[in-house]
């Protein structure tokens, strides 16, 4: 099923999503690498200004991209030259804390999650997609800067890039709130083939 969708996102409409949804967003997406990661669990506990940072409020129904975009800074502002997703996995220590913590209700990102992760959507409601492999330039067009926290902090790629987006996708769903996923559909599909061509 295609479905469009505006942050902030409410818990009915992320638990309804299921594996193999189709998902355009719009409306605000943060980026969030590893040590952004902690830096907005410290924000959200009070230990960062709200100069320095996003407030955990500010955070409530949104989505949070897996990304270390490219941007140059622009007679506007900054524009960006590439928005594609990095590897989600790196993020495993970190995400149940920041969907139980600050109420992010879907992730973006790629190459899916842990068992951490899977419990943690079956208890926020929240749900994991997958954006394409490669797709920065795509995502440049899709995505605009509205603001960026910790730059000179941790550089550009893992700083928190505070992004518009206008119809982002295509984003497929392939770990949702009731626990399925994707990832272990495929696995367990190629386990039982290996023990299939293996017994001959």
């Amino acid at each position: 099923m295609e479905v469009r969708l505006k942050t902030p996102l409410s818990r009915d409409q992320t638990s309804e999503l299921r594996v193999g949804d189709v998902i355009y967003l719009s409306g605000r997406v943060w980026t969030a690498r590893d040590e952004a990661h902690k830096l907005l669990l410290e924000g959200g506990s009070g230990n960062a200004s709200p100069e320095e940072g996003p407030k955990s409020t500010s955070l409530e129904g949104g989505a949070i991209y897996h990304c270390g975009p490219l941007a140059r800074m622009g007679t506007n502002g900054y524009e960006l030259l590439a928005a594609g997703p990095t590897t989600s996995i790196r993020m495993e220590e970190y995400t149940p804390r920041l969907l139980k913590e600050l109420g992010i209700r879907l992730l973006i990102g790629k190459g899916g999650m842990g068992s951490r992760t899977m419990e943690a959507l079956k208890e926020t409601g929240a749900a994991y997609a997958s954006f394409l492999g490669g797709g920065g330039a795509l995502g440049a067009e899709l995505l605009s800067v509205a603001d960026v926290h910790y730059l000179e902090r941790l550089g550009m790629a893992e700083a928190v890039w505070v992004l518009d987006a206008k119809a982002f996708g295509p984003l497929m769903v392939t770990m949702d709130s009731t626990g399925s996923s994707i990832y272990g559909d495929v696995r367990a599909f190629a386990e039982k083939r290996m023990a299939e061509i293996l017994s001959h």
